[in-house]
């Protein structure tokens, strides 16, 4: 009996061995079988979790990837924006009726989330002037790099060009193009980079550098004429600031001395007194309202004029 344990064990002992070395001799083998279900697993999950998203759970999400570093995830936002409005609904329905209350807490509750649109918005601006300098550098990066999309980035990046907001931008892409196990993943995080732009040569961009990553395509022709484009609109954003540079020196100089000049003919020509007149306009409910209102529409003339003044360059 002692003889057959010795056996047993000796059995045991040497099919061990056998399988510890069937797995050292395919040990890498096998590791990429491993790896290549997980990627597939990965592939899937995220399948799944693209085509389930509707479309404000999708913005939402890019708008939170492009806002922060480390992007909290949607669900916790939507929480709080509920809890929000159930709270503040809670209190405003003591004091106005349910439709203002529902209106007041609705707007109470999206005001971060209106907050980082507005500040997108900004960003997005803002990286529209970073247009021309960028694909300029991009371009010789990517002729010298013997037409390789990513070392082309690389360059870009360790370089000192002005453009804070692409650098971000590229470092993002970069780091995720890198980690992009499929092509799926690529035009997912080429998707992100053009949402963060917002522009449309920011998604001709986007189009270049996932055809170049995806497919080893030369994407120079793209990237030149992206540059000859912006060149063009260069041309038309500096006439149009001109323009609109006037259009803001008018309106400050012009309207002020123009509400001047009516205050002046009326006590000249109509017999008003000063202070009728000033009582007149400050002190009864019609003139406080008009005044209010031409304030308004003098503020809101000098918005319009400031947003104009800073659009996109874009085409």
């Amino acid at each position: 009996m002692k003889t057959s344990g010795l056996d047993a064990c000796i059995e045991v002992a040497l099919a061990i061995l056998y399988a510890v070395g069937w797995v050292l001799l395919f040990f890498s083998d096998l590791r990429l079988l491993l790896l290549r279900w997980r990627m597939r697993h990965r592939l899937r999950t995220s399948r799944r979790e693209l085509k389930t998203l509707s479309r404000p759970v999708r913005y939402v999400r890019d708008l939170l990837g492009a806002s922060f570093r480390r992007a909290p995830d949607e669900r916790i936002v939507f929480a709080a924006i509920g809890s929000t409005f159930a709270l503040v609904l809670l209190v405003m329905h003591r004091n106005y009726t349910l439709l203002v209350s529902v209106a007041l807490s609705a707007i109470i509750a999206v005001m971060p989330v209106l907050f980082l649109i507005l500040k997108l918005e900004l960003q997005r601006k803002k990286g529209s002037r970073e247009g021309l300098p960028l694909l300029s550098e991009l371009y010789r990066h990517y002729w010298s790099n013997h037409k390789n999309i990513y070392e082309a980035i690389e360059g870009v990046l360790a370089g000192s060009g002005e453009y804070p907001v692409f650098r971000k931008l590229l470092t993002t892409l970069l780091l995720q193009l890198r980690s992009a196990g499929s092509a799926t993943e690529i035009r997912e995080a080429v998707r992100r980079f053009s949402f963060s732009a917002g522009t449309m040569w920011g998604k001709m961009l986007g189009v270049c550098i996932r055809t170049a990553a995806e497919k080893g395509v030369d994407v120079s022709a793209g990237l030149r004429d992206i540059s000859d484009q912006l060149t063009e609109a260069h041309k038309r954003v500096h006439e149009r600031d001109r323009l609109n540079s006037e259009a803001v020196r008018m309106t400050v100089l012009l309207i002020p001395f123009l509400y001047a000049a009516t205050l002046w003919m009326a006590v000249r020509y109509l017999g008003l007194s000063t202070s009728t007149l000033v009582r007149n306009q400050i002190a009864t409910p019609e003139g406080l309202l008009f005044l209010t209102l031409g304030l308004m529409l003098f503020i809101g003339n000098l918005a319009a004029l400031e947003l104009l003044r800073n659009q996109k360059i874009d085409y």
